[in-house]
């Protein structure tokens, strides 16, 4: 396990989600994408983890493994007491109603030719929850709390809607199942920033109210800061630096990191800004650098990152770091 470490950093309680040494490779061919190498993490109930980095990272090919979209190469994924990775396609269907997602694209997730009612009904209607008056009564009440007016909207289709809207119906549609995890993938990146709050402030408050755990993954700083207990950094398939987020965000370990929060828009024009200088250009997947993976990139590099990986490791409280040379050292 490459980052056996950040176990540790979830105490009392065990965590509702254990993903332990993930690795997800896709094959074409002679060419293998590295598209997730080792990723470790745990969540505790009740908990928001949010996971950041740029595009091509990983990070939401690690929220399709964790609710098997994408099937791990190798690796372990336990949803409290169960073993995901080990499961018959029938036991993780039947799995499924506690782990949802809602995916990045809030329009082309939704049936186009089936209507909003039927679309959030349909898990309860596959697992023949409730008689036929019960389930309109749940789709309409999920429906109104989540700002869509049953009555008004029920018999429309996902194209009459705005995106804020269709990602509204997504919502309700992933939780209509009262599921325990709920993986939210740049659910607001395609939102106006506008819309972008109203989504972060309904989720947060859906959270508090059906005891949700979330795994939050976004390229938006941010965001991931408003709505997250704890952050986690990921470069080019692994794991950078995993902190309670106002500690990572206030005082940075890794390069990548400090280079992410640098490169945020500050809306005040008086703030003082902080160039980190990154050099090159963001390796393949297909063919990673040897050691640290950002070592191409890092202004501290030295030899040894070229020879040895990086592993976890705790710096300070709840603060763990995969880098040999952490700023502050």
């Amino acid at each position: 396990m490459t980052d056996t470490a950040v176990e540790r950093a979830v105490v009392d309680t065990e965590p509702l989600l254990s993903v332990e040494d993930l690795f997800v490779l896709f094959q074409k061919g002679n060419t293998t994408v590295q598209a997730v190498a080792g990723v470790s993490f745990t969540m505790r109930a009740g908990e928001t983890l949010g996971l950041v980095g740029e595009s091509g990272c990983g990070k939401s090919t690690t929220g399709r493994a964790i609710v098997q979209v994408e099937k791990p190469t190798s690796g372990k994924i336990r949803f409290g007491d169960t073993e995901l990775t080990a499961l018959s396609r029938s036991d993780l269907r039947t799995l499924r109603t506690q782990v949802q997602m809602i995916f990045q694209d809030p329009i082309s997730s939704l049936n186009p030719r089936r209507r909003v009612s039927d679309i959030v009904a349909e898990p309860l209607t596959i697992w023949k929850i409730g008689s036929k008056d019960e389930r309109r009564e749940t789709v309409n009440a999920m429906l109104e709390r989540v700002g869509i007016d049953p009555y008004l909207n029920g018999n429309r289709r996902p194209r009459e809607f705005s995106g804020g809207q269709c990602q509204r119906i997504s919502i309700a549609r992933a939780l209509v199942l009262r599921p325990r995890l709920l993986v939210c993938d740049e659910i607001v990146s395609a939102l106006d920033v506008s819309v972008q709050a109203q989504i972060l402030n309904l989720l947060e408050d859906l959270k508090r109210e059906y005891h949700l755990t979330i795994l939050f993954i976004a390229h938006d700083l941010a965001v991931v800061k408003n709505v997250s207990d704890r952050v986690a950094v990921m470069y080019l398939g692994r794991l950078c630096e995993i902190a309670p987020s106002d500690l990572l965000y206030e005082t940075p370990a890794h390069h990548y990191t400090a280079a992410l929060l640098a490169s945020a828009v500050e809306p005040d024009p008086e703030a003082i800004r902080v160039s980190v200088p990154l050099t090159g250009e963001p390796p393949s997947p297909i063919n990673p650098p040897s050691g640290c993976r950002f070592r191409t990139r890092c202004p501290r590099a030295e030899g040894r990152c070229a020879e040895e990986v990086p592993q976890m490791r705790e710096i300070g409280p709840s603060h763990f770091v995969a880098c040999h040379f952490p700023i502050g050292s």
